[in-house]
């Protein structure tokens, strides 16, 4: 509780003084602090807050990573819809601004909201699109979160062997 009330009050003030950039960050924080106490309503209620202060001053990044954030609420409440459409407005952004690092976050984003509705082949791509990507960059917890991802396809598909070779690559990562 201590954290939301630091954050209600830097909120307060970023509102006070009129600093947009700063609100959106507060908001898209408390959104993540809610979100892991599974208060996803709130979280959600946060994020979109955030996301129209966003838009409104014109922020992309700040967009894409509001999209991606809100699209793991969504996964997590079940809602494959809603998850996959943010994780993908999210995508088209971050490809939009040239935000690679972003790119593979919301591709590793979108891989866990199809998997967990179990579109497992389009889910695996997108998997296998954020390694190719992460690998690029240097980016090597966005590569172990898609190895993460391609070892629980394989553990769900049989392949338990397949999927712990996986998962010591993403620790090595870690």
């Amino acid at each position: 509780d201590k954290a939301v009330d630091y954050y209600e009050r830097a909120l307060a003030t970023a509102r006070d003084v009129g600093d947009r950039l700063c609100e959106l960050t507060v908001l898209g924080n408390l959104g993540g602090v809610f979100g892991k106490w599974g208060r996803h309503h709130d979280a959600l209620e946060h994020y979109a807050r955030a996301l129209q202060i966003a838009r409104d001053i014109g922020d992309r990044e700040g967009e894409a990573e509001i999209e991606n954030s809100a699209g793991g609420i969504h996964r997590e409440r079940g809602d494959c819809r809603q998850a996959i459409d943010h994780h993908r407005r999210s995508l088209a952004i971050a490809r939009e601004i040239g935000d690679r690092r972003t790119e593979a976050s919301c591709l590793n984003g979108l891989g866990e909201a199809l998997r967990v509705c179990a579109r497992w082949a389009d889910s695996a791509e997108a998997y296998r699109e954020a390694l190719r990507l992460a690998m690029d960059i240097g980016d090597r917890f966005e590569q172990a979160r898609a190895l993460d991802g391609q070892a629980y396809e394989r553990d769900a598909a049989g392949d338990h062997s397949g999927a712990q070779r996986l998962w010591n690559e993403a620790l090595e990562l870690y």
